[in-house]
């Protein structure tokens, strides 16, 4: 679909918070297409776009906004212009189950990590369920990539499955995490815990936070079925890997997020991508003599030091080590303020 000329004010609820925005997301999802073809500025066409040679042939202009999850078709088109063939990355989505389908008698209520109010379901797991759903995770049929496909997982959002193959008690320490939560069966804290979260306004939906995987479907049903609390449970959402694409936007974009190639035709003669260590960035000089750059968020400073330890000592990029005695004799000295 071409767009152009498209007003914020057509979309009244883009201040939204996240929260209210996820709850409201299936109103949206109706009134969004209904006002996009009310519009008289706007020609909605409803296909799918595999190929770009038409568009670019009868648009000055064309804005490609399909997401990361890109079709291999579209995918593919795009490859003349940014010449990548490995940005992207694995994503998961947990899987929602029906809210009547949960044994309360089992499952209760209680806040994240005894922080907040009590708005998460928690289905408390003893050492011996929680080993035995480790050990089915280890074993678990997961979906297979395709031939020409690696694994390449975001580690904030990794398959529950990952988590587990890293060590007996990671989970521990990620989404079944125990800390904060008493079991008002036992007036005990439980040794693990599956916690789901609501998931629609009308509370007739919860997701299993942290339970994004790539298991088969039946393998997901047979396998978290063991959870107490979720014996009986619904699955109106299975959960599922996808893959990310994106773009190297400080090689390939300029400052309005077009195709860098602007840039060179319009004479202003960007820098190759220059490694900062740090992040990586692209210059180029406006007519009037402003230098602009271009850079990446990352790497970031994380890169070479724990994020509890940044800004304790001076550290330096590699091509700048051999001249520390002589910086660190330069640099005024830094005085912290008494706590």
């Amino acid at each position: 679909m071409c767009v152009g000329g498209i007003s914020r004010s057509i979309f009244p609820d883009a201040g939204l918070s996240r929260c209210a925005a996820a709850h409201s997301a299936a109103a949206v999802a109706g009134r969004v297409p209904a006002r996009l073809a009310a519009h008289p500025r706007l020609e909605l066409c409803r296909e799918e776009v595999g190929s770009l040679e038409a568009r670019l042939a009868a648009h000055p202009a064309v804005i490609v906004a399909s997401g990361p999850l890109t079709s291999p078709e579209l995918a593919a088109a795009l490859q003349p212009f940014v010449g990548e063939h490995t940005l992207y990355f694995h994503d998961a989505i947990a899987p929602v189950v029906s809210a009547d389908s949960i044994d309360r008698g089992v499952a209760f209520a209680a806040s994240r990590y005894g922080k907040g109010s009590a708005d998460y379901l928690n289905c408390p797991l003893s050492a011996a369920e929680y080993r035995a759903f480790v050990a089915a995770l280890a074993a678990a049929e997961t979906v297979a990539f395709h031939p020409f496909e690696s694994l390449r997982p975001f580690e904030g959002c990794l398959p529950i499955e990952i988590m587990a193959a890293r060590g007996y008690r990671t989970l521990l320490f990620g989404p079944m995490k125990p800390v904060g939560r008493v079991d008002p069966r036992t007036g005990h804290a439980p040794f693990a815990v599956g916690q789901l979260r609501q998931e629609d306004r009308a509370g007739t939906l919860y997701n299993l936070v942290g339970f994004q995987t790539k298991m088969t479907w039946p393998e997901q049903r047979r396998i978290l079925r063991t959870i107490p609390g979720l014996e009986h449970a619904e699955f109106v959402r299975l959960g599922s890997l996808h893959r990310n694409t994106f773009v190297n936007a400080p090689l390939l974009l300029d400052e309005e997020l077009a195709l860098r190639e602007r840039l060179e035709q319009s004479g202003r003669r960007p820098t190759p991508p220059i490694d900062r260590f740090w992040f990586t960035s692209v210059y180029f000089l406006e007519p009037g003599g402003v230098l602009f750059e271009l850079a990446t968020d990352g790497p970031g400073f994380g890169r070479d030091e724990a994020a509890d330890r940044l800004g304790g000592r001076l550290i330096l990029p590699p091509w700048l080590e051999g001249r520390r005695t002589e910086i660190a004799r330069a640099l005024p000295p830094l005085v912290l303020p008494d706590d």
